[in-house]
């Protein structure tokens, strides 16, 4: 009869009423991450610890006592023997209790290099290759087929012959797509399939917008806009002439054209009764060719500048450069400019928008003068209104004097742009103004 192997390895307090803290405080507490403090170690918290370590540790000795074949578990400190130890009992457990793979059950698997008829076998490397290169040899992939003895009973055996005829047949030579024949390869344009065409080319010099006719989008690079005959204008005159045309075509007598500007300018038209009569171009308003003066009306825009009452002043993106001096009471100066522009789309000088009250009564006389360096000086003058009810006369104040009497400006009497109102001048910029400048490089760039 043999004895059963010793093992030195027990479980620490684990009876029933052992003293040890519950899982839920031993979860909760400081010392699980920390450790012990030297001065304060609980005993039911030290027999937790020890509880288990020493029962993993007893597990661990047990299996080892049952499995590597009776020997005993010493607590000797001899680590490499329970290491071996351990190993002999894992390797005596693998190969008495786990059965040989199957079709029907998991297992350890034995690898052969003979084929058979086994189905607990299973094929090495080796093996998988000299099956593939067999089945090389027997149909070889270089020849593409070649190597078939007999193709049409090779089609036949797998059902294809019917196939092969539908492929030979499906669309007879004779049929075509939008008039082109379908003997070779076929291009197809954007309108054979319903599509809008791309890019098909420029409007340049000595052209005209009329000529294109076809839906598509064009470029446009024109450096000499009066050499196009119907280039877009406003207010007489031709818009930037660098950007893109669109053109939608249904047919003759009705083409749409829409030209976009570099710059922002839009205009459109589009053919009446026929390809060469056109409606007039209509350019639509924006912020590129528009802008609200000091009163809110849309007007003709740029360049303008925007002159205060302080002589302070705000130039926009046209008339970058123009500069305003205060030179006394309601007496401004516009330099680096060269007078009114010249279209007169604001009036007889090219403009000056007065600011108005609720009335549309003008706040102030303007009399202004261009000099010979094209600079332009302006003076603003108080407009009484003493045609109407005196409620409704422009009374402004002027100051109160020191018998606390209010004084107001008379009619006519030099005074400042009112307070909170400005006037918008429309002006005519050098050659060599910040924006021309910035035109002609453009220019060169497309010529490049």
């Amino acid at each position: 009869m043999s004895l059963k192997p010793q093992n030195d390895f027990k479980a620490f307090s684990i009876s029933n009423n052992a003293n040890v803290v519950s899982q839920e405080r031993y979860e909760e507490s400081r010392s699980l991450k920390n450790g012990f403090p030297p001065d304060n170690v609980t005993t039911h918290e030290l027999n937790k610890v020890l509880r288990q370590s020493s029962t993993i540790s007893s597990v661990v000795a047990n299996f080892i006592a049952t499995h590597s074949g009776g020997d005993d578990v010493l607590d000797d400190g001899d680590i490499a023997k329970l290491t071996a130890q351990l190993n002999s009992a894992l390797e005596k457990k693998i190969t008495t209790e786990i059965p040989s793979t199957s079709l029907t059950q998991k297992g350890i698997v034995q690898l052969t290099n003979k084929t058979g008829d086994s189905n607990t076998l299973a094929v090495t490397q080796k093996l998988a290759s000299d099956i593939n290169d067999n089945a090389n040899n027997k149909l070889a992939k270089d020849q593409n087929g070649a190597d078939i003895p007999d193709k049409n009973e090779f089609v036949k055996n797998l059902g294809l012959t019917e196939t092969v005829q539908k492929a030979n047949y499906a669309v007879p030579n004779s049929r075509k797509v939008n008039g082109k024949a379908l003997t070779g390869d076929v291009s197809l344009s954007a309108g054979d399939v319903g599509a809008f065409p791309d890019f098909r080319g420029y409007v340049s010099n000595n052209s005209r917008f009329s000529d294109i006719r076809e839906s598509g989008i064009y470029g446009v690079a024109v450096d000499n806009p009066n050499s196009v005959t119907d280039f877009p204008a406003y207010n007489g005159y031709k818009i930037y002439a660098y950007g893109f045309l669109s053109v939608f075509k249904s047919n003759d007598q009705r083409i749409h054209q829409t030209y976009y500007s570099h710059i922002g300018d839009i205009a459109t038209r589009q053919t009446w009764y026929g390809p060469e009569q056109y409606k007039p171009w209509t350019t639509q308003y924006s912020t590129a060719n528009c802008i609200a003066d000091a009163n809110g009306f849309l007007k003709r825009a740029s360049p303008i500048v925007e002159i205060h009452p302080s002589g302070e002043f705000t130039t926009n993106e046209e008339s970058e450069g123009a500069e305003v001096t205060k030179e006394g009471v309601g007496i401004y100066h516009i330099s680096n400019v060269c007078g009114y522009n010249l279209d007169m789309a604001w009036g007889v000088h090219g403009g000056i928008s007065v600011p108005k009250d609720n009335n549309n009564l003008e706040l102030i006389f303007v009399d202004d003068r261009v000099q010979s360096d094209g600079s332009v000086i302006i003076e603003t003058f108080h407009r009484q209104h003493t045609h109407l009810p005196t409620r409704f006369q422009n009374w402004r104040l002027k100051h109160i004097d020191e018998n606390g009497e209010r004084v107001f400006y008379k009619d006519s009497e030099p005074c400042d742009i009112p307070e909170h109102c400005r006037l918008d001048v429309r002006v005519q910029m050098p050659q060599d103004s910040i924006w021309n400048q910035k035109q002609q490089a453009l220019i060169q760039d497309h010529q490049q």
